[in-house]
């Protein structure tokens, strides 16, 4: 058989036979991966409420009956974009904040590199943050991952943190510690709600690098602040 004599051929001598259609699974997948590409995009422009089966349909030129084959309704799309940002961010989050690529590197940069990965995390996924955010109010499944995913960064932080700031000869590295997450945390936030998702342009003249430089500053004078006297000489 004709077909048996193709797998027979090593695979580098197989001609390209470009009329075989993709098999049925990855079409789907493809489908399903740009349906929620798109959802992105309509978040990251309008938020929540400007996601719907009808924008999505128009934006993605897919037709209704093909939408619901992958998703049930509107809260079946957002979960599953959720579901993706989440898996993403905490796979990127646990390579960029691994211990062994930041050795030797002081704590201003530290979190410089921090609050610039932040912000470029919410310029890229802030619709879909926010998103998360209301659905957690009423969906336990999405309340415990970002739960899960606030945790482990704030575990890969501690071990990059805490030991700098005990360089300084804080007193009380552990509280200095929370604080500092605070800082960083309610910093981007503010940044962020500035700045929204489907803002063009900056809310001031200070560009971003400025502005985390100016932070990051504070955080130095906070944590120099609680150093011993003599550490501070």
């Amino acid at each position: 058989m004709v077909v048996k004599r193709i797998h027979a051929i090593a695979e580098e001598q197989r001609p390209q036979v470009i009329w075989v259609r993709e098999p049925q699974q990855d079409r789907g997948a493809r489908r399903k991966a740009h349906l929620l590409d798109v959802a992105v995009e309509i978040l990251q422009e309008g938020g929540l409420q400007s996601l719907t089966i009808t924008s999505l349909a128009e934006r993605s030129k897919t037709s209704f009956g093909s939408i619901y084959h992958y998703f049930k309704n509107k809260q079946a799309i957002v979960h599953a974009v959720v579901e993706r940002m989440s898996h993403e961010l905490s796979l990127t989050a646990r390579e960029g904040l691994e211990a062994s690529r930041w050795e030797g590197v002081p704590l201003e940069e530290v979190l410089f590199g921090y609050l610039s990965w932040n912000i470029t995390m919410q310029r890229d996924y802030g619709g879909v943050i926010q998103a998360q955010r209301v659905l957690a109010i009423q969906d336990k499944v999405v309340a415990k991952e970002l739960n899960r995913v606030t945790l482990q960064n704030e575990k890969l932080m501690r071990v990059l943190l805490v030991p700098r700031i005990v360089e300084l000869g804080h007193g009380e590295p552990d509280q200095a510690f929370d604080i500092t997450l605070d800082i960083l945390r309610g910093a981007v936030g503010h940044r962020s709600r500035l700045f929204p998702p489907n803002r063009k342009a900056p809310p001031s003249l200070r560009s971003d690098q400025a502005w985390i430089a100016e932070v990051v500053k504070m955080i130095m004078a906070y944590l120099a602040a609680g150093a011993s006297p003599a550490r501070k000489k």
